[in-house]
């Protein structure tokens, strides 16, 4: 007899008096908190007991990750696959049911992690204990992964993967070493850096055009830009089979993406959810309709998997990687859906327009074949309740239908009502913009604060064919936000820490375990050892093991996320391509003295002793002012290489795990450290007001502090990095996105410009405009059979070795097809796949330009002086590139995409001094000149 259906119905939760509920927070800013620790604590154990269980368990990590492809088996359903059809699945790439499918999906996920935490939280021996861990996980929502937000890490504010991903094991507190008052820690392989298959039954290797082989059929670990295949060299088939993680690689391709911030802010411009939903677009589709969610959700899982299990469709959901990289998805989604609220005022703000909703001819395991998506369409196999009633569309429109929402989506705070005390909408919906501005949009901060005269920027021109050989366009959809009077937020400034209050930043965990005398419960110290001392037992905590022990025994505090301002400096990550399973070996603890607890002193760097600070406490600041800053250019006039100089490949550049040699991170450092940081380089954050603590929701406790220095998870890390070259050649150093080199606290690098929060005025009441330019990129999403492959945006001479253009630092952007194979070894087939290879599906993607152009700009020497079309167009026709790859970086001859179509737009930008306000584009031409007759390369006459 076949179980009832399993009802998502999310996390229960009792809102609070004002309407607040438990956010999803960011997961660096989350486990930097030390008011988390019992959070992370919990998360690391309870994700690991899921992925562990059997696979015959319907509610298994492995049975979760399958609803998103391979082994292509119904799910909670009542269906069993026709042997005689050969279409199966529930995807729902390239449609515009990709947000709204993966919005139970994600709630499905929390929904069974919660439980499991419950579990664990109930079985502490200790009643305090077992009171404290229920109540964070009552708290507990899944964390998120913001790949496009600048974090503060190693001295420098860049792209990064997530700190906890990066540590092959883990030490935490369980229910069993609770008890244990000499090993209370135990230690084990981190559910975040890869999942160790139980089975691999059911699942597919891949193998394509030209012979590369992808045996996931085999891979018992998850990997992250692993060796390509070689079943003669052993060494590479172990690696593939335990799985192989080289984050750093990750982190040198996001490092290099000056487009990525504002490719995500220009996706929030567009009112038409058809437009933004998916990469899925009309044939010829209009020229600002390229850009959407799906399209950036895609560039995340090319960037991350590099050839293993991100990279490709089907399997992607079995690195852990990929749940907090959709929660951002749904983040984004969410957020968008509140900017354009009123569907009063943005008709096609959901599934309305009737060229979005397309038929499909053969249908899935759930939707009858020759259906039409809307919003009525049934989102299989996610059930509402455990009579099988199955969600759709309108059903999860509203994301806090399953207990939680995001930092910037709070609209219970006292700040967004009037004087009357109602809520006033077009407050919130103006904060919203603010902040995603001030999250994403470089391009808008460096025009507003650069010292480039306006008439650089911006110049009337003429329209059409008659100045650029290109086509002009109407935008369709509204891309102008309603003009509001909302100015930006209060600003908040570090400062030195008051002489009292509540302690800011919890004491890091002892390498000694010590018991409370008296007969009270045993709780775990919470400080590191001085300099010098001797380990002897139990394993302490190493780069690859963070420990994540309780901290004192004061009720637990639930501290409010850090707004979107916040710097993080998490230490530097693990060695470069680390194998998963060779964790290095351990040293060990000294047993505890006998004494009653109380938390030792610290040594600093000098081994000097440390009291720990009180609470940071924030005072709102005037708005501050920032002036734009750009380092020097390391590339010679007009992109060439400068006389004098070679253009051979450069020398083999270290990774992440190059930037500390045999370098050893105390928590006396990394405060002290942090405390001079907070005082000497004040940065400020826009005031974002929290709710007050009530059961299940944040608190109000400060977390400046705790997230400046150090990126301490939980109260301290001591860790050696060795340094380890890399495998990767990047192009020319220095040119683009974030410098890969340490520098000065808070130092930005050309690319990103300054993103403090302070906003030049320009006058008031006035707009500024400039000349915009994207790269737009089309193609049939099947031209090369359901290969996988990466379109890669120069500006600039580019190393010529293929294998090193994801970190090439004339690299722009890029767009990732995220597809795999339509037909699988046993002959089945994706549905939707299929219908898409035969109706020859055309899938967009944008790359931002002027972020790059920008950069030439404010360097006179690389021959750019201005925005202006009659400058930029030749400069684009010498230095705008394209070129191709496959996942392993293996060269695709252009021409071998007969569908792919590279274009240039050039539009107007107009800025308001209202940071409420989007910035609105407009009069979009297609500069068919710049691309035309060049391998894949739009002409006059291809149509759009």
């Amino acid at each position: 007899m076949a179980s009832a259906p399993y009802a998502i119905t999310g996390i229960p939760t009792t809102r609070a008096p004002d309407g607040a509920l438990p956010l999803r927070q960011e997961i660096d800013a989350w486990s930097a908190n030390p008011a988390n620790v019992d959070q992370v604590n919990l998360y690391l154990q309870a994700l690991a007991a899921f992925q562990q269980l059997p696979a015959t368990d319907k509610l298994s990590y492995f049975q979760i990750a399958g609803i998103h492809g391979e082994p292509f088996i119904p799910w909670d359903e009542n269906t069993s696959p026709n042997p005689r059809s050969r279409w199966r699945g529930y995807c729902t790439h390239a449609s515009i049911l990709f947000p709204t499918w993966h919005r139970p999906y994600l709630a499905v996920f929390e929904q069974i992690l919660h439980s499991i935490m419950q579990r664990i939280a109930a079985a502490y021996p200790d009643q305090e204990l077992r009171t404290r861990y229920q109540t964070a996980a009552e708290a507990f929502r899944i964390p998120y992964w913001d790949s496009a937000q600048l974090k503060e890490r190693g001295g420098r504010r860049s792209l990064n993967v997530p700190y906890l991903c990066t540590l092959p094991t883990v030490q935490v507190f369980t229910p069993t070493s609770a008890g244990d008052t000499i090993r209370p820690f135990e230690t084990i392989d981190n559910p975040l850096y890869s999942y160790k298959f139980v089975t691999t039954q059911g699942i597919t290797s891949f193998q394509d055009q030209d012979g590369n082989f992808f045996p996931f059929a085999n891979a018992m670990g998850t990997s992250r830009y692993p060796p390509q295949y070689n079943s003669r060299d052993p060494t590479v088939s172990s690696q593939w089979t335990n799985g192989f993680v080289d984050n750093d690689s990750i982190t040198e391709a996001l490092r290099n993406l000056s487009s990525l911030g504002e490719d995500v802010y220009r996706s929030f411009t567009t009112s038409n959810y058809a437009w933004y939903s998916s990469t899925q677009q009309s044939n010829p589709p209009a020229p600002n309709s390229y850009q959407s969610l799906e399209s950036i959700h895609n560039e995340i899982h090319g960037i991350t998997g590099g050839g293993g299990h991100m990279s490709w469709n089907t399997v992607s959901s079995f690195d852990p990687i990929f749940w907090l990289h959709h929660c951002n998805v749904d983040r984004l989604f969410a957020i968008w859906q509140a900017i354009y609220a009123d569907t009063g005022r943005y008709p096609d703000a959901w599934f309305n327009a009737q060229s979005a909703q397309l038929r499909d001819e053969r249908g899935t395991w759930s939707i009858a074949a020759g259906s039409r998506e809307n919003a009525d369409t049934p989102l299989a196999p996610f059930h509402k309740d455990d009579r099988g009633s199955v969600y759709n569309s309108n059903d999860v429109r509203n994301w806090t239908r399953f207990g939680s929402s995001y930092p910037e989506l709070q609209p219970w705070l006292p700040q967004y009502r009037d004087s009357t005390g109602e809520f006033n909408a077009t407050l919130y919906r103006n904060d919203v913009v603010a902040q995603v501005t001030d999250l994403y949009s470089r391009v808008r901060r460096r025009v507003q604060n650069t010292q480039v005269p306006r008439n650089r920027l911006f110049a009337a021109t003429q329209t059409g064919t008659q100045t650029f050989q290109g086509s002009s366009a109407t935008a369709g959809g509204s891309f102008a936000a309603p003009p509001t009077t909302q100015g930006p937020g209060q600003q908040l400034q570090f400062g030195p820490p008051p002489s009292g209050g509540q302690q800011a930043f919890a004491p890091p965990p002892t390498v000694q375990a010590q018991a409370q005398s008296q007969g009270q419960p045993f709780t775990p110290p919470t400080t590191l050892p001085t300099q010098g001392q001797q380990f002897t037992s139990p394993p302490p905590q190493t780069a690859q093991g963070q420990q994540f022990p309780p901290p004192p025994t004061q009720q637990q505090q639930f501290s409010p996320p850090p707004t979107h301002q916040q710097q993080f400096a998490p230490p530097p990550t693990q060695e470069h391509g680390q194998a998963v399973t060779s964790p290095p070996a351990q040293t060990q603890f000294s047993p505890p003295p006998t004494q009653a607890f109380s938390p030792p002193p610290t040594g600093d760097s000098h081994g000097q002793q440390f009291t720990p600070q009180p609470q940071q406490q924030f005072t709102p600041q005037p708005q501050q002012q920032q002036q734009q800053q750009f380092a020097p250019p390391q590339q010679g006039p007009g992109g060439h290489t400068p006389q004098g100089q070679h253009s051979s490949p450069p020398p083999k550049k270290s990774g992440l795990s190059g930037l500390m040699s045999s370098a050893k991170l105390h928590f006396g450092e990394a405060l002290t450290a942090g405390r001079e940081a907070a005082q000497g380089h004040q940065q400020p954050v826009q005031q974002h007001q929290q709710p007050t603590h009530t059961p299940g929701n944040p608190g109000s406790s400060g977390t400046a502090l705790a997230t400046k220095f150090g990126g301490i998870i939980g109260g301290g890390i001591h860790m050696a990095q060795e340094r380890l070259g890399s495998k990767k050649q990047p192009g020319q150093p220095g040119t683009r996105g974030i410098d890969d080199e340490p520098g000065q606290e808070g130092e930005l690098s050309r690319g990103f410009g300054d993103m403090s929060l302070g906003q030049q005025s320009f006058g008031s009441g006035e707009s500024l405009t400039y000349h915009e330019y994207d790269a737009n990129i089309r193609f049939e999403r099947f031209d090369l059979g359901g290969r996988p492959f990466t379109v890669h945006i120069f500006l600039g001479d580019f190393n010529p070795d293929p294998a090193t253009w994801m970190w090439d630092k004339n690299r722009v952007g890029g767009i990732y097809n995220f597809v795999a194979g339509v037909q699988r070894g046993d002959g089945s087939a994706c549905s939707n796949c299929e219908t898409q290879s035969q109706d020859h599906t055309i899938v967009t993607g944008q790359v931002s330009l002027t972020n790059a152009l920008l950069d030439d700009v404010e360097d006179s020497a690389n021959g750019l002086n201005s925005l202006i079309p009659e400058e930029v167009i030749p400069y684009l026709q010498r230095h705008l590139h394209w070129r191709i790859t496959d996942p392993n970086g293996r060269e695709i001859p252009r021409q071998s995409l007969n569908t792919l179509k590279i274009s240039v737009v050039e539009c107007s930008a107009t800025i308001s001094n209202n940071p409420g306000e989007l910035t609105q584009y407009g009069d979009h031409r297609v500069l068919d000149i710049v691309t035309e007759g060049r391998p894949a390369g739009k002409a006059a006459g291809d149509g759009y």
